[in-house]
Parts: C-alpha cells; sequence; structure tokens
C-alpha cells in the first residue's frame, strides 16, 4: 500500500510540473490575463457600456467623404471618341435619299441617311461620303454639323446634318471588377448614379452580402459594401467623368475556435452578424468544457478607435492588434453579444473553463499511474 502511494505521489507530481503543457487549442484565462497589454502584445479590451458605445461611434468607410461630382458636359470630340453622323436633304434628292424598310429608294421624299458609327482616327478626322475627310478633335458636335453642311451644300440639296458623340471617354466612366462585365460607361447630362452606371453594363454577379464597391476619383480611393448602396441613399452618389468603378466579390468569414459544439470558418449569411449569432451558428459554448465568463475577439482596430475607448492622446496610423473579452455569465454580458458587430476575418476563442483543464489533468494522472499501480498489485500477490 506504501509503495503503490508512494508511486502515485511521484508520479502525480512529475505531471504536476508539466501542467503548462498539457495539450490545449487555445489560450486561457490565465494566459490572456499574462499578455503583456498593449506593449509588446495586444490590447486587452474587456466589453463593457463603454466599449460598446466607442464601437457604435467608429467611423465606417463611406463614399460621402467625395467632393461634390463634375456635371457632365457637352462633350468636346475627342481622339478614340465614337461620332454619329445623321445627313438629310431636302427633295428631290441626288446623293442622300429616303428609303423604306424594304430598302427601296423613295423618289421625290425628303432624304436622310445615317452614317455608320465612326472612330475618331489619331489624325482627328472622320470621313463623311461626299464631304471627304472632316476634322472633328477639339470641337463640338454643333460645329462638326455646321462644317459637314459647308462641305456638302455645292453637292446636296440643302443638306442638314445632326452629328452626335455615342461614346466619350471625356464623359464617360469606367466599370470594373470581377463581379460585373464591365465597360465603359457614357454619362449623360444627368450624370448618373453608382447603381446606374453598374446596371448598365449587366448588374452584379456575385452574391450581394460577399460584393465590394471601390469608387476612385482624383486619386482618393474608397470601398464600401455593395448593399451600402442599396439601403442608403446618400452613399449612391453622382458619377464624374472619368470615375473608375471596381466592382469585386470578396467572401467574409469569421471564425470560431476553442470550446464550441462545432468550431469552424463560417461565411456571413447575412448584411449583419452579431457576436450572439455567430456563437449560435457554431452551435453555442460546449457545457462541458466551456468558460463563459472568458470568449476572445482577436482582431485589430484603428488606433485612433483605441485612443477613444483608453482615453489616450495621439493614436498612430497602424492599426493596433486586439483582444477583446467577454463574460458571458452574467445577462448583460448576453447584451453586449447581441450589439457586438462581427467583422470579416475575426476569430472568436472560447477558453476552457479551470474544471476542464482539471479534468485533463487527472485524465493523464491516471493514464500515467494506473499502469503502475497494476504493476504493484501484480508484485504484490507474486510476492
Amino acid at each position: 500500500m506504501i509503495i503503490r502511494f508512494r508511486i502515485f505521489a511521484v508520479l502525480a507530481a512529475a505531471v504536476l510540473s508539466a501542467c503548462s503543457v498539457l495539450p490545449g487549442a487555445g489560450p486561457d484565462l490565465f494566459t490572456t490575463a499574462s499578455v503583456d497589454d498593449g506593449v509588446n502584445g495586444p490590447r486587452i479590451i474587456d466589453i463593457d457600456a463603454r466599449v460598446m458605445a466607442a464601437l457604435r461611434s467608429g467611423k465606417s468607410p463611406t463614399l460621402t467623404s467625395f467632393s461634390d461630382y463634375q456635371a457632365a458636359s457637352v462633350p468636346v470630340i475627342g481622339v478614340g471618341d465614337i461620332v454619329r453622323v445623321n445627313i438629310w436633304e431636302a427633295a428631290p434628292g441626288n446623293l442622300f435619299n429616303a428609303t423604306n424598310s424594304a430598302g427601296t429608294v423613295l423618289v421625290g421624299s425628303a432624304g436622310g441617311t445615317a452614317i455608320p458609327d465612326q472612330v475618331v482616327q489619331p489624325g482627328g478626322t472622320i470621313n463623311v461620303p461626299f464631304a471627304g475627310d472632316i476634322k472633328v478633335v477639339g470641337k463640338q458636335p454643333r460645329e462638326v454639323e455646321a462644317a459637314v453642311v459647308r462641305k456638302l451644300s455645292a453637292k446636296a440639296v440643302d443638306p442638314q446634318a445632326l452629328v452626335s458623340v455615342s461614346k466619350s471617354a471625356a464623359n464617360s466612366v469606367t466599370v470594373t471588377g470581377d463581379a460585373v462585365s464591365g465597360g465603359l460607361v457614357q454619362l449623360s447630362p444627368s450624370n448618373e448614379r453608382i447603381l446606374d452606371a453598374i446596371s448598365m453594363v449587366g448588374g452584379i454577379r456575385t452574391p450581394i452580402n460577399d460584393t465590394y464597391v471601390s469608387l476612385s476619383r482624383g486619386g482618393k480611393v474608397v470601398t464600401v459594401p455593395f448593399l451600402l448602396l442599396t439601403t442608403a441613399a446618400e452613399e449612391n452618389l453622382r458619377l464624374s467623368p472619368r470615375d473608375v468603378l471596381s466592382v469585386y466579390g470578396h467572401r467574409r468569414t469569421y471564425t470560431i475556435l476553442g470550446a464550441a459544439r462545432a468550431p469552424s470558418d463560417i461565411p456571413f449569411d447575412a448584411p449583419i452578424v452579431t457576436l450572439a449569432q455567430a456563437l449560435g451558428r457554431a452551435g453555442g459554448l460546449d457545457d462541458n468544457k466551456a468558460d463563459s465568463s472568458s470568449v476572445l475577439i482577436f482582431r485589430y482596430e484603428p488606433a485612433s478607435l483605441i485612443s477613444a475607448i483608453f482615453g489616450e492622446p495621439g493614436g498612430g496610423s497602424e492599426p493596433v492588434p486586439v483582444i477583446y473579452r467577454l463574460n458571458l455569465r452574467s445577462a448583460t454580458g448576453l447584451f453586449y453579444a447581441k450589439g457586438f458587430l462581427m467583422r470579416d476575418g475575426d476569430v472568436v476563442f472560447i477558453t476552457n473553463a479551470p474544471g476542464a483543464e482539471l479534468a485533463k489533468f487527472l485524465s493523464i494522472v491516471g493514464t500515467a499511474v494506473t499502469p503502475a499501480i497494476y504493476g504493484v498489485d501484480i508484485y504484490s500477490v507474486v510476492k
């Protein structure tokens, strides 16, 4: 009996000295408490009413930070623009006659002809039948109309011309990205809005929750979720000539680890997901292992937000690693979980309860001691 006790004591002491190397899926309440808070490591922030207020007041990216749009102007034709010319002459016409739907010339009627669209050549000209090359670069459509009429006046009967620019780089917006077909969108005098331009290239082809829009104007770029454009009218800005819209898909996820019933990487299935909903999607906390007083959320925050939470001056431009700690043992903590919004890339770790660590330790001790005790019993019997 004494031998058995001594063996148990020696093995228990050996295992106890190795408690720091017990297997585990991540940090626990004690290792988190030992983090060098904010100096060489992440800032640890216990979630309370003050923190929740600071998070709610945090500024999200917004397109309203752009200056007012530049109104689309009467286009001045440039190289690469696509120009359309229509010509009419009074009856009876010799050069440009009207035709019916079958293509038959209607002699005695006012004649009209649509010249096929032409791309303005590097030399700055387009070609009009019986008028030859006409210089168009740097001119407005009305100036080109007058030039066409002058050149045809000696050959056609009272010619009239209508010139329009079907595509103008100077009055266009570029829409690109893997979530749209893309293309060059011509702005009308009313200056189409962002959603108008996206619909004009066929709309988005990625899930609305996973689609983002970046607007580039004057060297400044701002990215917002596509859904924001549909829920906040002020974000659906009017576009300016030469704006660039990049529309792309990005699958947003958050990760639940530790003592959850179903730890996994979970995609956002709604525009807004709270911490309470995220835990629910992972099956909730494991009653046999979880320490509900220490639910940890790992993320990076702007330095300005950290300064606001701690009342510190300055801030800086680099994001700060943060561990938010939430106590779900209190009813208040559950309300905080309902208001804490998840972000793309968040990692939630549910720590093990001290009792679970003790059970793990006793299991290891039992595994180590049982064979030795069994051997002592056999020795005692043989002896």
